[in-house]
């Protein structure tokens, strides 16, 4: 076995993120900056992205939680959840949007799986389209989804940073001092 060129991996990511377009971060967008508590869910690696881009959110400005930290308060109606998950059916992240829905609090998707139950459930969703089974991948598992995610939300946080004009001493001065 030949090893993995990581060119080839690079590539992949590339492929996967290109396809998305201006209209699909717009649409997510309105969401964000009409709402006034952001959620932010996911599980294992997936969950490790999520919580970096909930990390981002604070730098700029928004009020973001993680979901399953100790000091999250309860979401409630006009909250938003962001959902993260490469196949769209991991159990505690669809609990946490059918919990999300039951108070009236909107649900946005980033998943691979299009036909997906969070698809379903959701209000709104950004398809990455890096499929394990669809064979578009040479790495493990779901990796080429968490690398797309974690690609896709950090420019979405340079989008949303433009669009409050928020400058980077802002962000420098929500950025943690506890370290």
């Amino acid at each position: 076995m030949s090893p993995l060129s990581p060119v080839e991996i690079i590539k992949e990511i590339e492929s996967a993120v290109k396809k998305l377009t201006e209209n699909d971060f717009n649409k997510i967008g309105s969401y964000i900056n009409f709402t006034e508590k952001i959620y932010i869910t996911g599980q294992g690696r997936s969950g490790l992205v999520a919580k970096m881009f909930a990390m981002r959110l604070t730098h700029l400005g928004y009020t973001a939680f993680v979901v399953g930290d100790a000091t999250t308060p309860a979401i409630g109606e006009n909250d938003l959840l962001i959902a993260c998950s490469g196949s769209g059916k991991t159990r505690k992240v669809l609990m946490d949007c059918e919990t999300a829905q039951k108070v009236k609090a909107d649900v946005i998707a980033f998943t691979a799986e299009k036909n997906s139950d969070l698809v379903k459930i959701s209000d709104e969703y950004l398809l990455i389209p890096t499929s394990k089974t669809n064979s578009l991948t040479v790495q493990y598992g779901g990796t080429l989804f968490e690398q797309s995610l974690l690609i896709v939300l950090d420019s979405f946080s340079g989008y949303l940073q433009s669009i409050k004009g928020t400058s980077h001493q802002e962000m420098d001065e929500r950025h943690t001092n506890l370290e």
